[in-house]
């Protein structure tokens, strides 16, 4: 089980399965988008550390940082994703408001 976890296609599967389940999904994403994002991150990491263990890729060592650092990127991502996406409209505009 170890060595499946420090495997970059099985988190770039996993990645693109939690992207693809949001985009058939509600599509407001909130949860499985940033995280197929983190997953995907993870991925890049891994196989660029595959050959250097050493320095800043001693992150990549232990199972529990991999989760770290994807739940970190997937918060960056959900962050990013909202400012990119986020509703212009002020209360002003709004129809609603009398």
């Amino acid at each position: 089980m170890t060595t499946l976890i420090f495997d970059p296609e099985i988190w770039l599967a996993l990645g693109l399965l939690l992207v693809i389940l949001e985009m058939t999904m509600d599509g407001s994403m909130t949860f499985f988008l940033p995280l197929g994002i983190g997953c995907a991150f993870t991925a890049v990491g891994l196989a660029g550390c595959a050959d250097n263990p050493a320095g800043l890729c001693s992150a990549y060592t232990r199972w529990y940082y991999l989760l770290a650092m994807t739940g970190v990127a997937a918060i960056i991502a959900a962050v990013l994703l909202r400012r990119a996406f986020h509703n212009t409209q002020t209360q002003e505009d709004d129809v609603n408001k009398f």
